[in-house]
């Protein structure tokens, strides 16, 4: 679920409504993929006064629901949920379609397991992306950005303000396909965090993605879609606030605490 209001369009409302529009379209594409069977898997949360409706109408598509955990309802892109037991009728189940019931339930005893690998395989991650995650992933570091542009190629330099060392910089130019700056508001082109900015892997989910968002839409906005990552854009930390910004928009985000600023620079391979 995005969080919207903590974006400052800087220019053209119009353009950037219309990306965020489409966003909503991509998300639907994990989905198709599975009831086409170019995936296994995909998670979803269900709200439980809708949970009746919603795995009939997966049932229709010859699809199957997993229920996995509970956790409460929550405005916004959040990275951690909290736990509840089920009961009020606006908790979530966060859960796990599929195509048969033995691959759900498979799915959700390798998740209670932390078997970040096998759960990747079903979702259809890259192997590298999984490893990366399973290896940087917790509790305290549960916004991977900054953990993407060290594993990126690209120049990292310290900062300074009056010869005194303030943090670190990474200029990456890399695959637009694998930005992840913008997931706080809905826009991206891969489900899982891409190991990189680089990462080969995560460039061919995305593309394929791409490919059922046209079925969805036109062309014409799936290239629009595809061209807003390709923009060069800025990310910066401290203090346990992120900032995201771009040409059209800069937004605030949560990112574990530091007391260094850490900034990234992206620009699009030509």
């Amino acid at each position: 679920m995005s969080n919207i209001d903590s974006i400052e369009i800087l220019q053209n409302s119009t353009y950037l409504k219309h990306i965020l529009n489409l966003s909503n379209l991509f998300a639907r594409t994990p989905l198709k993929m599975v009831e086409n069977g170019d995936r296994d898997a995909t998670t979803i949360h269900i709200q439980k006064l809708h949970i009746n409706s919603k795995i009939n109408e997966l049932e229709k598509l010859n699809l199957c629901y997993t229920h996995l955990y509970w956790t409460k309802k929550k405005e916004g892109f959040s990275h951690v949920l909290d736990s509840t037991k089920g009961t009020d009728p606006n908790d979530i189940s966060y859960g796990v379609v599929t195509r048969s019931s033995a691959l759900g339930e498979d799915f959700k005893h390798n998740l209670l397991k932390n078997n970040e690998i096998i759960i990747g395989k079903y979702l259809g991650f890259p192997d590298c992306c999984s490893k990366f995650y399973q290896n940087h992933w917790s509790s305290k570091n549960f916004d991977l950005v900054w953990n993407q542009a060290l594993n990126s190629e690209g120049l990292l330099e310290p900062l300074f303000v009056e010869n005194r060392k303030i943090g670190l910089n990474k200029t990456i130019v890399g695959t637009p396909e694998c930005v992840s700056f913008y997931r706080y508001w809905g826009p991206r082109l891969c489900f899982h965090i891409p190991c990189s900015f680089n990462c080969k892997e995560s460039k061919k989910v995305a593309l394929k993605h791409l490919e059922y968002l046209q079925l969805l839409t036109s062309k014409e906005f799936t290239s629009d879609y595809h061209q807003f990552f390709t923009q060069q854009s800025y990310w910066y930390s401290k203090n346990g606030v992120s900032i995201t910004q771009n040409l059209y928009m800069k937004g605030t985000g949560i990112y574990p605490r530091s007391n260094d600023l850490l900034s990234i620079q992206f620009k699009a391979i030509d």
